[in-house]
């Protein structure tokens, strides 16, 4: 028999050897949304004669995380989204895995109709993130009443010889140790994109996820991340308002190439917005960055209605 039980730390082991990456994610999400982590569980059944029945099995976890919006609530009274994260130690395909997934994504519904309750005057949204092509995946989510809100390109270049002539000695690297630092990195990100982000949750992201920033004189900026065997991905391209349409990103970005090339990293990745960022989509094409394929953003809101 499966059951949702409250997610201990007992677990964190088993599901750190599941997913890594996740219950990093976990342990600094968990608890932010109280009651939102949530496990699967098998329990055996008691057989005739047992004083008791074995110790149930762990088979998977799910929790929500808190989006910027969320985190920023008072200052952004807007949508409130929460991301899906669900891993199982069974292969999708197995009737027990999507049982198990079943399970879980009724437990994370229930809990933001909760929050959405609380807070009538705001909507709550799920999101999740599936590759196009993965279709056992996306019609498990549809299934649920999650539909397309955006698509993103994940695209990718080979960094090549030739950017040895591209290194920028105006390039320098951020010391993200430095809390003047970051402050001037997050008001740039906040003027970039006009959403306030969560400075404890850029902190996690930056500090503890091993990513660096190099910036032109603080004008423009480019955050880079391992992804390992030899790869690294770029996000949170902007700049300042003062000092846009000068080509900066560009120059930053094929700068931070050689830089990074000369480090050892032979490809680099990002994903980008072609609804919303053409502009930005013309200069990876012109770097040499080719689609590797489509995300969709998929979103459930709560209330459906709304």
């Amino acid at each position: 028999m499966l059951k949702t039980v409250p997610f201990e730390d007992k677990y964190i082991n088993l599901f750190e050897a599941l997913s890594p990456e996740k219950a990093e994610l976990l342990r600094f999400h968990g608890d932010v949304i109280p009651k939102s982590r949530t496990a699967v569980v098998r329990v055996p059944k008691k057989r005739p004669g047992e004083a008791s029945s074995s110790e149930a099995a762990f088979l998977g976890a799910g929790f929500l995380q808190a989006g910027q919006t969320y985190r920023a609530r008072k200052d952004y009274p807007a949508l409130s989204a929460y991301n899906v994260h669900m891993d199982f130690s069974v292969d999708f395909g197995d009737p027990e895995a999507v049982w198990a997934a079943e399970k879980l994504m009724k437990a994370l519904i229930a809990r933001c109709e909760k929050l959405q309750a609380k807070e009538p005057e705001r909507t709550v949204a799920l999101t999740y993130w599936v590759r196009s092509d993965a279709r056992e995946s996306r019609a498990f989510f549809e299934s649920f009443g999650f539909r397309e809100a955006y698509r993103v390109y994940r695209m990718g270049r080979e960094l090549g010889e030739s950017l040895a002539s591209e290194r920028d000695p105006k390039i320098t690297e951020i010391d993200l140790l430095d809390p003047e630092a970051m402050k001037r990195y997050i008001e740039g990100s906040r003027e970039a994109y006009g959403v306030p982000d969560s400075e404890d949750e850029m902190r996690f992201r930056i500090l503890r996820q091993g990513a660096r920033v190099f910036t032109i004189e603080e004008k423009t900026f480019v955050t880079v991340w391992p992804l390992g065997q030899g790869a690294a991905a770029t996000e949170n391209v902007f700049t300042r308002a003062a000092f846009r349409r000068q080509g900066l990103s560009k120059r930053l970005l094929s700068g931070v190439a050689a830089i990074l090339r000369d480090e050892g990293v032979r490809r680099l990745e990002l994903n980008v917005y072609p609804k919303f960022a053409a502009h930005a989509l013309r200069m990876y094409r012109g770097l040499g960055y080719k689609r590797l394929y489509t995300l969709l953003e998929i979103r459930k809101n709560i209330p459906e209605t709304v």
